[in-house]
C-alpha cells in the first residue's frame, strides 16, 4: 500500500471519527446545541450579549449595539440640541 492510500484512509477515519462525535453530540446534548445555535444567530443579526444584574444573580440579555454594562432600563443618554456647542 502507497503512503497516499495510508494517508487518505487515515483522513477518511479522522473525518468519520469528528462526524460521528457531532452526530453523538447532537443526539446527546441537542438543546444546548438549539441555545449555541441560537446565540449565534442572535450575534450575526447584530445584537451584543450584555450582563444585567439581578438579585438572584447576573441575567444576560441580547442588546442592540454594542454591550452595556448598565441595566437596560435606565434612561436613554441625552444630546444637545442641533446648533449648541457642549
Amino acid at each position: 500500500m502507497t503512503l497516499g492510500a495510508r494517508l487518505g484512509i487515515a483522513a477518511a477515519a479522522v473525518l468519520l471519527i469528528v462526524l460521528a462525535s457531532g452526530f453523538w453530540y447532537l443526539w446527546k446534548y441537542p438543546l444546548s446545541v438549539y441555545a449555541l445555535m441560537n446565540n449565534r444567530a442572535l450575534a450575526g443579526a447584530g445584537l451584543a450579549q450584555a450582563a444585567v444584574p439581578c438579585s438572584i444573580g447576573p441575567q444576560n440579555v441580547w442588546t442592540a449595539g454594542p454591550a452595556r454594562r448598565s441595566c437596560c432600563f435606565t434612561a436613554p443618554a441625552t444630546r444637545p440640541a442641533p446648533g449648541r456647542a457642549s
